[in-house]
């Protein structure tokens, strides 16, 4: 039975895309960026590198994208200082649950090392991972499998005996291409025919994640 499991963390544990789209909305308004959500949709399970990138060759030249993007988190971070980023429901109870059973956990998240460990510690989770891989980390980012090999790498498994749980496009890609058992959790994004055919299990909410877990564990003790 795999009792080895690993999230990404925007979108999977925290409602950080959420917010985000509401960050990039309100600063489309402001600037008359057209199609910003559209676009922002777009950097969902990228990096903050991959975002400006992809915002100039929406916007072209003339729009000075990294300012842009700067602008979009400087509105995210405040609103986390003030208000927190709130937990995806059910993540509690399943990490409760998760340790329990004594499965290995591990996180492997784009987001930087100071974000990741910052939210995680404000959201109570933190000391429930064996082991936490951050976007710089490694050299390549999803949808490139390093951060996943790696994450497998720390806790001493085998990527065919773990799971990954992730709600992106580039995320499945990446766990998918670890050797991984990828489970999407969609969140902002519907799974493509693509994604389906590199997910293993597709489940609407980290509740329906855990009975799937609960039953695995009725079934093969």
């Amino acid at each position: 039975m795999i009792k080895n499991i690993v999230f990404d963390m925007d979108g999977v544990l925290l409602d950080t895309e959420a917010v985000f789209m509401r960050c990039w909305k309100k600063l489309g308004e402001e600037l008359h960026l057209p199609n910003v959500e559209e676009t922002a949709r777009k950097c969902i399970g990228i990096t903050v590198t991959q975002t400006e990138a992809l915002f100039q060759k929406e916007y072209g030249e003339k729009y000075p994208c990294e300012s842009y993007v700067g602008a979009a988190n400087a509105i995210f971070y405040r609103q986390e200082a003030e208000q927190g980023i709130p937990e995806k429901p059910g993540v509690h109870e399943l990490f409760a649950y998760l340790k329990e059973q004594n499965y290995r956990i591990g996180l492997a998240s784009s987001t930087q090392q100071q974000a990741v460990y910052r939210q995680m510690k404000a959201a109570g989770i933190f000391d429930d991972f064996d082991v936490i891989v951050c976007g710089d980390m490694v050299t390549k980012s999803k949808p490139n499998p390093d951060i996943y090999l790696k994450a497998c790498e720390l806790m001493k498994v085998d990527p065919k005996e773990c799971y990954a749980v992730e709600d992106s496009y580039n995320g499945i890609r990446a766990a998918h291409a670890a050797g991984m058992k990828a489970i999407m959790v969609p969140d902002l994004l519907e799974p493509t025919p693509e994604i389906l055919e590199l997910t293993d299990q597709k489940f609407n909410s980290l509740m329906e994640l855990q009975k799937f877990l609960m039953t695995q564990q009725k079934i093969e003790g």
